[in-house]
């Protein structure tokens, strides 16, 4: 059974005792940079669209790795993110990373609810869905496992999700129109687990796969993305899927875009006419595509931006504020970020500018009114 900590830093024992640990948690190596006398400031950034372009502002917690946004019906937005905690012998020996939950009032006020818990720093994900009841749900990669977390305002649940003998490494949770809670979760293999009645349950495993991507559109169908790879340094194969559950009894799709070597991760966004939109960088640049209602029918894509596999590489997201694509993406080369929407079959890029050296974790959610919001890690320019 793992514990959970709202408002008060925590850390887990193998045991699953809680060992409380003081609030004000070191700052990640590098620190962060608050003094107005330097050039920059290192932070997590929440960003909103307005008519003379996109905001940006400083989330009050130390977390800066791997964030990710949900947003509620009543416009709350929650952001969960990471941090590493170095060892503080003789009680730490080894390094540690904690979970750490921020709330945006719709009113913009912001709230800290602290450190969730702390786990092994092996590699991590997170993935949020925020439901109408106000209860955030959270997939997390704990300790070479799937998390999932149930914070309700007053209340929170853990559970470890079965998965085979490879650690978790990524993973994928998305509502489908009644209501149920599916997470996509693995490293080599890939679980398919389904939330119902008060319990998950497996619903289909693929023994090849990483980098999952899972939506769900208004019909019903689900729409799943992931990478199998091509070999050492080939990079990897885009595979689509989709389920109805009106009539299928398992996912039917394989791969698309196979003349194309893909690179992580895809991003994986549903438009209203049940339409999969994916984002993904590739050998020939960060590719944007449309597929067919039926997989068998395929992909056809574009290339967005850049040349190469550095456009976008790890760090991408896509949105469809009505129906229209918007995506970020960070260069890989440069550390600089773009933000871009399609119109009339074009992309227009624009450089986010006042930042440099960073948007690390990019995440992309809509409001309720369908406005588009973004969070990453990175350098901000003071002013002079």
């Amino acid at each position: 059974m793992v514990a959970l900590c709202l408002g008060v830093a925590c850390t887990m024992r193998d045991n699953g005792d809680v060992r409380r640990a003081t609030q004000d948690t070191p700052p990640p190596p590098g620190g962060l940079n608050v003094n107005p006398q330097s050039p920059r400031t290192w932070g997590l950034w929440f960003g909103w669209l307005t008519p003379s372009g996109w905001s940006f502002e400083k989330a009050p917690t130390p977390a800066t790795i791997i964030p990710h946004l949900a947003v509620f019906d009543s416009g709350m937005v929650a952001i969960v993110s990471t941090r590493l905690i170095p060892p503080d012998p003789p009680q730490q020996t080894e390094a540690q990373q904690a979970l750490y939950l921020t709330y945006r009032s719709p009113d913009d006020q912001w709230e800290n609810s602290g450190e969730l818990l702390r786990s092994s720093p092996d590699p991590s994900f997170t993935a949020a869905v925020g439901a109408p009841d106000g209860v955030l749900y959270v997939l997390y990669g704990y300790n070479g496992h799937a998390l999932y977390l149930a914070i309700g305002p007053n209340s929170a649940d853990a559970q470890l999700l079965d998965n085979d003998s490879s650690p978790v490494t990524h993973g994928a949770l998305a509502e489908d129109a009644a209501g149920r809670l599916h997470a996509v979760y693995g490293g080599w293999g890939l679980t398919h687990q389904i939330f119902a009645d008060g319990q998950w349950s497996v619903f289909q495993t693929f023994d090849n796969g990483d980098y999952p991507d899972l939506a769900f559109d208004a019909n019903g169908v689900g729409h799943l993305m992931f990478l199998v790879s091509r070999g050492l340094n080939a990079g990897y194969r885009l595979m689509y899927y989709r389920y109805d559950p009106q009539q299928d009894k398992q996912w039917i799709g394989g791969e698309v875009l196979g003349e194309v070597a893909v690179q992580p991760a895809p991003q994986l966004a549903v438009d209203s006419g049940g339409i999969a939109h994916v984002l993904t960088p590739s050998n020939l640049g960060l590719l944007y595509a449309t597929c067919a209602a039926s997989p068998a029918d395929g992909c056809v894509y574009e290339v967005a931006a850049g040349y190469d596999w550095s456009a976008g590489y790890e760090y991408a997201d896509l949105v469809l504020p009505n129906d229209e694509p918007l995506a970020v993406y960070r260069d890989a080369n440069t550390a600089d970020g773009f933000i871009g929407h399609r119109r009339d079959g074009l992309w227009n890029w624009d450089h986010i500018s006042g930042f440099e050296d960073g948007f690390i974790g990019l995440d992309l959610a809509l409001d309720p009114d369908g406005a588009p919001e973004l969070v990453f890690a990175g350098w901000k320019k003071n002013s002079q």
